[in-house]
């Protein structure tokens, strides 16, 4: 059985400053890649949903609440597809009802995301 002053040296061996910045220089390529691409996906969803906002005449702080439900509509998608993502995206629909016009949020899923929501 190894004692506390052994987990503690194993653990400060595996978080040491030297051995962590190997493996993240060993990953900053493709780390880089992906933010990139997901950063430019996020950023087309958030204009599309601007665009609907501005249909809708929405103003000031309640934007920040439209934008926020987008932004979870935009993760669904990005990890989920089909039956999943329709179910997940109806769960966040009732979550911001109570704050938002259910109307604007269902026009969002679908011009943004295309997903059918009710």
């Amino acid at each position: 059985m190894r004692s506390d002053f052994d987990r503690k040296n194993a653990y400060d061996l595996k978080t040491a400053p030297t051995t962590v910045g190997l493996k993240v220089a060993a990953q900053l390529t493709t780390m880089r890649a992906s933010f990139a691409s997901a950063t430019n996906d996020l950023v087309a969803a958030q204009l599309l949903t601007a665009v609907e906002l501005d249909k809708g005449a929405i103003v000031g702080p309640m934007r920040g609440r439209y934008y926020a439900f987008s932004n979870r509509l935009w993760k669904i998608c990005r990890h989920y597809n089909g039956a999943a993502a329709t179910a997940m995206g109806q769960a966040e629909i009732a979550r911001w009802t109570a704050t938002c016009d259910k109307p604007l949020l269902i026009t969002i899923a679908l011009n943004v995301y295309s997903l059918v929501l009710v």
